[in-house]
């Protein structure tokens, strides 16, 4: 299938264009800027690069229509982080007119399908019988209670693709992802990346020391089977909603992410604090996802073992050469 992929050169999308290649895709990523530091030069040779602004709705079209693009999986956004936004501008061009723009660039080029990376943030801060310490699983049908700025870029791009399907011959899927963990994140997403530092820098022999939120329990998904989960997607015959979570259906604590590197790598200084909502934002969004639709319909199925996850980081970031630059 002939895939465009934006912002595939990112933390999350970096995967998702490794994915789509390991399965035999055609796949162009667009992005402003060629940062390849995620990636080897081989996986690099992989892909078809075009540097371009996604905004510019003719060029994007016009591309699309040349590469006969099949799927479009829209992965750029702009990591929002704080509540006022410093920028509030930019987090709604990036997280929500640029959705809309590659929506009508893709109507304009007859793409079948769109794949929105959309977030578990849509749902809002967790509460009630969702947070500790029940942890009810959150289901699609969960209402939607945005409490930031991002969040509500997110609803706004969900229901934006929801009208194009409606209006047009054009499928459109938003998969909300849980909690992801994975190379480069604790250099690019800031205090969203913990899982990741307590990782990298264990691996770099650095002592690794979180005050709080040992106590919390949260749905973590390494980056690479948020690939898989995408890639699922964008190649399912028929999709029978237009919201899937990508998720592993289980809570994990900082707790359990020590115990976990600690069996990989013995030795590991790690010192967590006790208490919820590790990363320190104003309302806690940590909890539990449930990924029953997404194995239902799509052949997700989630990877659990966290042993496992924190196994496969180490390989990646030993494969990509990401913590000997980092080291330098």
């Amino acid at each position: 299938m002939k895939i465009l992929i934006t912002g595939g050169l990112g933390v999350n999308g970096s995967w998702v264009t490794r994915e789509a290649i390991r399965r035999g895709h055609d796949v162009t990523v667009i992005d402003v800027r060629d940062d390849f530091s995620l990636m080897t030069a081989n996986e690099r040779a992989g892909l078809d690069f075009v540097l371009l602004d996604a905004g510019d709705l003719d060029k994007t079209a016009a591309l699309m229509r040349e590469r006969r693009i099949e799927a479009v999986i829209h992965m750029a956004a702009a990591v929002g982080s704080q509540k006022p936004e410093p920028d509030p501008y930019l987090v709604y061009k990036i997280n929500t007119d640029l959705t809309a723009r590659l929506l009508e660039a893709s109507r304009l080029a007859n793409v079948r399908r769109f794949v929105f990376s959309s977030s578990r943030a849509v749902y809002g801060p967790i509460a009630g019988e969702y947070q500790a310490p029940f942890y009810r699983p959150v289901s699609e049908d969960h209402p939607l209670l945005p409490g930031k700025l991002y969040d509500m870029c997110k609803v706004a791009s969900e229901w934006i693709g929801s009208e194009f399907a409606a209006s047009y011959a054009m499928e459109f899927v938003a998969l909300r992802y849980a909690m992801i963990f994975g190379p480069g994140k604790t250099v690019r997403h800031g205090k969203f990346g913990t899982v990741s530092r307590m990782i990298e820098d264990a691996a770099a022999g650095v002592p690794v020391r979180i005050d709080v939120g040992g106590d919390q329990k949260d749905d973590m998904i390494f980056a690479e089977d948020v690939g898989t989960g995408t890639l699922l997607a964008v190649e399912a015959p028929k999709l029978n909603h237009t919201v899937y979570n990508i998720c592993n259906g289980v809570g994990h604590t900082l707790n359990d992410v020590a115990a976990a590197i600690r069996a990989e790598i013995p030795g590991a200084e790690i010192a967590v604090g006790n208490g919820l909502n590790f990363l320190g934002t104003d309302a806690n969004y940590s909890g539990i996802l449930d990924p029953a639709r997404a194995i239902a319909d799509l052949g997700y199925m989630p990877r659990t073992d966290l042993r496992d996850c924190v196994r496969r980081y180490l390989a990646a970031i030993d494969h990509t050469g990401l913590l000997a630059r980092h080291a330098s």
